[in-house]
């Protein structure tokens, strides 16, 4: 779950689907959005921003998984763009159409 904010001011949960490459989300209150906007992610506990620094357009998570590594997660702040990386030291796992051109060209 993230908090949600559109340029018009609304803001809304976002909540995700957890597994990378399932891209549906409901938003508590409900909030149409529409393809095409870019759309602005917090923490909904700190408000810190979850932009990334490196990739602007793109959301950045850090993941804590059950062995114990960590891997970071970005994807996507354009509604109905369907790009999710997860970033290890490899690269190796990337989901959605034309995700190896997206990265290249922010690189």
């Amino acid at each position: 779950m993230l908090t949600m904010t559109r340029t018009t001011g609304e803001k809304t949960n976002l909540i995700l689907h957890p597994q990378p490459g399932v891209y549906g989300y409901y938003c508590n209150p409900p909030l149409a959005l529409d393809d095409g906007e870019l759309v602005e992610c917090y923490c909904p506990y700190c408000w810190e921003n979850l932009g990334s620094e490196n990739f602007p357009n793109f959301v950045s998570l850090k993941l804590h998984k059950l062995d114990g590594s960590n891997v970071k997660v970005l994807f996507s702040r354009l509604v109905g763009q369907h790009k999710t990386f997860i970033v290890n030291e490899e690269f190796t796992e990337k989901y959605g159409e034309g995700s190896k051109k997206i990265l290249s060209a922010v690189s």
